[in-house]
């Protein structure tokens, strides 16, 4: 059995507490499927600022001699380290939502990602609409999700689609608790559909407020947590998403009952991506030094969620978007709705950076 070292980086969360530890469980359960043993060094980077992070890498690079970096860290705060992972020629792999489109590698970079996809679910989702006659729509999104390329996909999306957006409200701007507004605002233009960017227990209480009060089909991303869904009230909620759990793929059942016989009982997409990332290096180990960056570049692989690779002409990484509907809290159809022409049309027109310049460290605004 082969042995290597793995420095996790592992930031905090207080929409997601227990992430880093679901992305460690799986990883290690699919190197061990690869006959890949790994001793996981865990340094925990709170609120992921640069200072902590680059302290915390170093300790794993140059103390701990790991062999690669899993991080669940904000792609905008990994990029500043591009130069020692060079220098030392050692891979970094990002777990991380994908709310803004970044491409990580250069000629010299040493960075990969595996995300949960949110710009690509955010511009699908504004494409199905825009294609399903939805030509009146609202989009609000809070404060703390309103700076990341998401926003302007699902625009682009709705666009591509010759449809488009009558109105964007950002709520949580200040210390009051705004929603009202928004209803107020919704009920005064009459959409035919709002989307509504929000993540976590903020999610499900925007939603609700929504379902009590206008009768109005709703849109979404995911909630980050499946589990979630189950506090909303009935009702008909549509929602781009990269995996479920009762997703109908026979690798999705293999990795529920491999779960399951873990002790994993309720596995979220941080299972999915742990997973996923211990495939990939187990992949790269494969073919040769884990610090040749281009022994990651082709990996292509049938998993929970579908297809997913690294795309190594766009340097990105890429998987299926879906589509459900959830009908009282019960999915009732889900179907893919993958558009590469879309996707690669939506990555020319986003920016780099982050639309508001604001950095926000955790895993989920990206």
């Amino acid at each position: 059995m082969k042995k290597i070292k793995i420095g996790f980086l592992a930031a905090r969360s207080v929409i997601m507490p227990k992430a880093s530890l679901y992305i460690k469980e799986t990883l290690i359960m699919a190197l061990k499927e690869e006959g890949v043993e790994a001793d996981v060094i865990v340094e925990d980077i709170g609120n992921g600022t640069i200072s902590k992070t680059k302290d915390k890498l170093e300790k794993l690079l140059l103390v701990d001699f790991a062999d690669v970096i899993v991080a669940v860290l904000n792609p905008q705060v990994a990029v500043t380290f591009k130069e020692l992972l060079t220098d030392l020629d050692k891979v970094m792999i990002l777990i991380e939502a994908g709310a803004s489109q970044i491409s990580f590698n250069d000629d010299e970079d040493m960075i990969f990602s595996n995300t949960q996809m949110y710009w690509q679910l955010s511009a699908s989702m504004g494409n199905w609409l825009g294609k399903s006659a939805y030509k009146k729509v609202v989009a609000a999104s809070s404060f703390y999700d309103s700076g990341n390329d998401q926003n302007a996909a699902f625009e682009l999306g709705l666009l591509s689609a010759d449809s488009s957006l009558q109105f964007q409200y950002v709520t949580h701007m200040d210390a009051g608790y705004d929603v009202q507004k928004l209803l107020n605002e919704v009920k005064k233009l009459q959409p035919e559909v709002v989307y509504l960017n929000y993540t976590g227990k903020l999610a499900v209480d925007v939603a609700n407020a929504f379902i009590r009060n206008i009768d109005i089909p709703l849109a979404t991303t995911p909630f980050v947590s499946q589990e979630l869904l189950n506090s909303l009230d009935e009702a008909n909620i549509i929602q781009t998403l990269p995996w479920r759990r009762d997703l109908p793929l026979a690798e999705n059942e293999e990795f529920l009952e491999k779960c399951g016989a873990s002790g994993m009982l309720h596995p979220e997409i941080f299972h999915v991506q742990g997973y996923e990332t211990g495939k990939w290096i187990a992949f790269a180990l494969s073919k040769g030094s884990l610090e040749d960056k281009h022994n990651f570049m082709n990996f292509e692989w049938d998993g929970p969620r579908g297809r997913i690779s690294w795309n190594k002409n766009e340097k990105s990484f890429e998987g299926p978007v879906y589509i459900s509907v959830i009908s009282n809290n019960s999915l009732s159809e889900i179907k893919e709705i993958t558009s590469a022409s879309l996707l690669k049309e939506t990555r020319k027109n986003l920016d780099q950076e982050v639309k508001s310049g604001w950095l926000n460290p955790y895993l989920f605004v990206t």
